[in-house]
């Protein structure tokens, strides 16, 4: 009898031990096999985040190649991100060899990233500092390699996204090989011979397989919600397991973290207020639904720093539907807050810019019209900025400068010409004209096509103006030189004829093109150079002179000549303005100054 009980209860114990065996060798290799796939998943969107990374270093260093330091920092940084997408694919292909999966595709993709890297660098042979041209020509050069490469890398993600979830739903399944056969052998042996071991070994095996059952469905849920970091609560809020990422995230181990509620070792707040809010975990055990992914938070880590996130989390539910514990995922996202950061403070820096601008500034669509408008254009045009959006620049230009625009924004389209600079004039609202300068570039999207006109427009009315009654000016003044019935010449300091009038070429009988080579010498029969150096410093001091002369003609003939003599601005020069008498006879001669042209 005691060989009996003793022979039952070893039975029993070492059946159980072998049923534990295989239970629990199928719940390590499950666990390994869901790790190397979130982690598989994990690299490919590693280097999804990286390429982002990368393109925006590559458009930042076209961006300030004008400014060595800037542009120095921006080609490192795209070699490190660059570097990155690298790495990620390759720990990608390792972890896919592993899992028994075709790797050719993701090597297909590192060489398709390897040879853009080629392009790249040729385009950045081109970049010449603060020469526009050569930067639409690096640019030009690796348009549409980024959205080709992500779409490859995307449908890369998809295709191993949907082998990994049907890998999912066949873990746990028990198959009929190695390790089952011949064990399940012993174990109908043991059950022939000791019926009670059998039924005890059932009941031990009904339920171990529901607990693997249940195992199964957790790591279902944790896989369809993984992003970064996973951490696992059960009912009461505890942890129970939390993974690599997220112990560097936290800035605590698992065992510090294991059996504390949640919110001891992850606190989150608001990110703009800092104001404590409630995790989501807290609001799955409270409404048993799924929190969808949320952004606008930040992560009071256990070492005091913080950290921004986004974060999701999911009820674990057993077959019965009862909530056993939460799932949650986060992930760091203080770079793309970072960014985000400063693309508004450069948008806002734009805005200011913009509006303030003392020159009126605009956007235009590839038709011509207007899309953004500025204070400054409004009041050139004396429209406000919702009616000039609802223009278009044709609507405000003269009909007489319309020809020209329509042709010069043709040829910008084409990339028959960078930029279109022009003078012309607009009609305001109320009716009348004002003069603008304008000028004009295109802007280009990636693909080649165009994205949008910047205008910026100068008032030039008042100089358009002064120059119109200059030029009114210039001619009264040149129609009175010509008709004085005396004689008018201006010397230049170095002493020579500078401009004449008709009566004063008829009287020396020189030439027009004579006169202009004639030197004060060539005309002038006085030979006492001291006397003549004495009336020019007397001009220089007093700003006049009047004397007496004596003039040689052309012919050879001599007249005496009265002369009196100012000093004047012609093209912001000084010269001296003097007269002839219409007849060849001693006589006071009056003092013509001109105006400066």
């Amino acid at each position: 009898m005691w060989v009996t009980v003793i022979t039952v209860m070893l039975s029993v114990v070492l059946g159980g031990m072998w049923f534990l065996e295989v239970v629990e060798s199928i719940g390590i290799e499950a666990r390994q096999e869901s790790v190397q796939m979130l982690q598989l998943e994990d690299s490919l969107s590693e280097a999804r985040n990286q390429l982002h990374v990368q393109v925006r270093h590559w458009k930042n260093s076209l961006l300030r190649s004008d400014e060595p330091e800037e542009f120095a920092r921006n080609r490192a940084d795209f070699h490190t991100s660059a570097a990155a997408v690298q790495q990620a694919l390759e720990n990608a292909r390792q972890q896919a060899l592993a899992l028994g999966m075709d790797v050719q595709p993701i090597i297909k993709l590192q060489t398709q990233h390897k040879l853009s890297l080629e392009t790249y660098a040729q385009a950045w042979q081109i970049v010449e500092a603060g020469k526009t041209a050569s930067y639409k020509v690096a640019e030009n050069m690796t348009v549409g390699m980024y959205r080709e490469f992500l779409k490859s890398l995307n449908q890369l993600y998809a295709s191993f996204d949907q082998l990994i979830k049907k890998r999912v739903a066949s873990m746990g399944q028990i198959k009929d090989s190695s390790p089952f056969r011949p064990r399940f052998m012993e174990l109908g042996a043991l059950a022939v011979l000791l019926p009670l071991v059998a039924l005890f070994a059932f009941l031990i095996s009904y339920r171990a397989m529901r607990q693997l059952g249940r195992h199964d469905r957790r790591a279902r849920t944790i896989f369809e919600a993984i992003g970064d970091a996973v951490v696992v609560v059960d009912a009461a809020g505890r942890v129970t397991s939390l993974n690599a990422q997220a112990q560097q995230l936290m800035a605590c181990t698992e065992a510090q973290a294991t059996g504390q509620p949640l919110d001891q070792v992850f606190r989150i707040a608001d990110i703009h207020t800092g104001q404590a809010i409630e995790s989501p975990v807290q609001k799955v055990l409270r409404d048993q639904k799924t929190v969808a992914m949320a952004n606008g938070m930040q992560l009071i880590r256990q070492d005091g720093s913080q950290l921004a996130i986004e974060d999701s989390a999911a009820p674990l539910l057993d077959a019965h539907g009862t909530l056993f514990g939460v799932v949650m995922v986060f992930h760091d996202v203080s770079e793309r807050y970072a960014v985000q950061n400063e693309l508004n403070r450069e948008r806002d820096l734009f805005e200011k810019t913009f509006n303030m601008a003392a020159v009126g500034m605009a956007h235009l669509s590839p038709a011509g019209q207007w899309t953004r408008v500025n204070n400054k254009l409004c009041k050139i045009t004396g429209y406000s900025a919702d009616e000039l959006m609802r223009l278009s620049f044709q609507g405000v230009t003269h009909p007489d400068d319309l020809g020209s625009d329509l042709v010069n924004l043709k040829r910008l389209l084409t990339k028959e010409i960078d930029i279109y600079r022009s003078e012309k004039r607009y009609i305001r609202k109320d009716g009348q004209m004002v003069w603008v300068a304008i000028n004009i570039r295109v802007i280009w999207k990636d693909d080649g096509s165009p994205d949008f006109g910047v205008s910026v427009i100068e008032d030039i009315h008042s100089r358009k103006l002064a120059e119109q009654e200059a030029a009114l000016a210039h001619q009264q003044y040149e129609a009175l030189f010509e008709q004085m019935p005396e004689g008018v010449l201006l010397i230049d300091t170095e002493m020579r004829i500078a401009a004449h009038n008709r009566e004063a070429m008829h009287q020396l009988g020189y030439s027009s093109a004579q006169m202009q080579q004639l030197h004060v010498w060539d005309f002038e029969a006085q030979d006492d150079l001291a006397q003549i150096e004495a009336r020019k410093r007397k001009i220089f001091q007093t700003g006049r002179d009047d004397f007496e002369s004596r003039y040689r003609a052309a012919d050879g003939s001599l007249f005496d000549v009265a002369v009196s003599v100012q000093l004047i601005s012609r093209y912001s020069r000084p010269c001296f303005g003097t007269s002839l008498p219409r007849s060849r006879r001693p006589c006071k001669l009056n003092t013509w100054p001109t105006t400066t042209s």
